[in-house]
């Protein structure tokens, strides 16, 4: 399926990734997904919004990372769970402002 990936022309498009991970269980592999994926979606022409911080993390390394920052958001249910709401409201209104939706949630006069 991943290789079908390479069929896809997404020029224009703006697109976001999160992923889920265990920073203590694969410290040398955590949320790995967002960066392959990330990296694909860039490489057939999409861009790429919703980057999150590393800090509060730990781990050694993760191909999500670009720049110091998370290609998307990066969760981790397994071992910090009560942070999992609030980063994702966070992100939910980061997309909000990077995909320009802020009139949507205007009421309708």
């Amino acid at each position: 399926v991943f290789l079908e990936l390479n069929a896809l022309d997404l020029s224009g498009k703006k697109m976001a990734i999160f992923g889920l991970g265990d920073q203590y269980g694969y410290p040398d592999s955590f949320c790995d997904a967002i960066g392959i994926l990330g990296r694909k979606f860039i490489e057939r022409g999409a861009e790429l919004v919703g980057f999150t911080s590393t800090d509060g993390f730990e781990f050694t390394y993760s191909q999500g990372v670009e720049d110091g920052i998370f290609m998307g958001l990066a969760l981790d249910d397994e071992n910090e769970s009560e942070q999992t709401p609030e980063r994702i409201s966070d992100w939910v209104w980061q997309l909000v402002d990077e995909f320009d939706l802020v009139h949507l949630l205007e009421p309708v006069i």
